[in-house]
């Protein structure tokens, strides 16, 4: 692909991206309240797709064994480093902690009042329970 094809081809999705339906849908506060009540899930998916990415090109085992394409490796590790540990503000001392996309997701639904429980309800499910158990016996808006 010759470079202004592929340059072309990245304008024409952000122009797909632009005029997305969602943003004329979200149009309230109690539309962006249900919107993140189901896009959660959403996120959690993103944070698992990473976690099995890293799994299958940067595996956790021992004893180690370098990967076949360390620039892929980085690639992963540094999205996983960012989407599970990512640094923020913690207050007006300027300290900064490490939090996860999904429990920043979290937070910012609190700020709006939405209600984050039916996801942290089905994490917990799966960390005690597994992910079918999950996905049989929680609540997960079928829009999600």
């Amino acid at each position: 692909m010759k470079r202004h094809d592929a340059f072309k081809a990245i304008l024409d999705y952000q122009d797909v991206l632009d005029n997305h339906p969602v943003y004329a849908a979200v149009g309230t506060l109690e539309d962006l309240r249900v919107f993140v009540e189901h896009h959660v899930y959403s996120v959690w998916d993103f944070m698992s797709l990473i976690k099995y990415l890293q799994a299958k090109v940067a595996p956790a085992t021992v004893s180690w064994t370098p990967g076949a394409d360390p620039a892929v490796v980085r690639f992963i590790n540094e999205l996983v480093l960012e989407e599970e540990s990512d640094l923020v503000p913690a207050g007006a001392d300027g300290q900064q902690v490490a939090k996860s996309h999904f429990q920043l997701y979290c937070s910012a639904m609190e700020e709006i009042r939405a209600d984050p429980s039916p996801a942290l309800a089905f994490i917990d499910t799966v960390r005690r329970q597994g992910i079918g158990s999950a996905l049989q016996t929680c609540r997960i808006p079928s829009a999600s």
